[in-house]
């Protein structure tokens, strides 16, 4: 049987470099390599105060119908309150749907750019992992001068399709470095079920 993932990111431009190997690697973790994956682009994910928004989530459910799981990927950006509205969101998006799809998702501490660091070599970061997960701007601090660093930056996504890769094919330790891509194993399971 099938399985349809619909992934909403903040910003698909940049966000699905990262987040399509990463995902992709954990629905082969789950016993799911075959499923679909697909990142929403139309409409046209703005930001988080675009994406969390029901009429933004309707259309996304309109085009995008058949998916079995709508997944929201988001940046924690150092602030406990985008977990609260990501869980406002799901809660009323799991309103409009039919009896057979899920919605749900998770934050990435702090940002998505965190999970492709996770996936390269420990001695391109300049402070310990605990100092980069906890930085409010890791993007800036860390995977930008990483990303220059391996001579990828001006690579699509700015480096991003060359270090999603990496974290796709290093998903053992970015899940362990990561732990809320656990927590995403968790929805994928139980949205399979």
């Amino acid at each position: 049987m099938s399985f349809n993932v619909v992934v909403i990111p903040e910003d698909n431009r940049l966000d699905s470099y990262i987040l399509a190997p990463v995902l992709k690697a954990a629905l082969a973790h789950v016993g799911k390599p075959n499923a679909t994956l697909r990142m929403v682009s139309r409409p046209h994910p703005r930001g988080i105060d675009t994406v969390l928004t029901m009429p933004f989530f309707e259309q996304v459910a309109r085009r995008y119908g058949t998916a079995d799981l709508f997944l929201y990927c988001i940046d924690r950006d150092g602030s406990e309150s985008n977990d609260v509205r990501l869980s406002s969101t799901v809660q009323n998006a799991s309103e409009r749907i039919r009896s057979a799809q899920h919605v749900d998702g998770r934050t990435a501490h702090q940002e998505l750019e965190v999970w492709g660091l996770a996936g390269c070599d420990r001695s391109l970061l300049s402070d310990s992992w605990a100092t980069v997960r906890a930085h409010r701007d890791p993007k800036e601090a860390y995977f930008d001068p990483v990303a220059e660093a391996m001579g990828v930056h001006r690579g699509p996504g700015r480096g991003r399709e060359h270090i999603g890769r990496l974290a796709g094919a290093a998903y053992s330790r970015v899940r362990q470095l990561c732990p809320e891509l656990q927590e995403v194993e968790t929805i994928f399971l139980r949205a399979a079920s």
